[in-house]
């Protein structure tokens, strides 16, 4: 019987460039794409914080 491995990473919420930390950059790249929402080409799924499928200030507030 062969066992299979399985690597778990966990990233903050709030490290929307994949950094693996919460900084300033993560900030800035949030309030770069406000506005976006799903169908939008520059959407990104990590920017939306509260998954409500656009980036709004709303998520800004939740990375301050």
């Amino acid at each position: 019987m062969s066992e299979t491995a399985v690597r778990t990473f966990k990233r903050p919420f709030c490290d929307v460039d994949g950094g693996g930390v919460c900084s300033t950059k993560d900030l800035h790249t949030v309030r770069a794409l406000m506005g976006q929402c799903e169908n939008s080409p520059n959407y990104n799924t990590l920017a939306d914080i509260d998954h409500d499928g656009c980036i709004t200030p709303a998520d800004l507030r939740m990375l301050k």
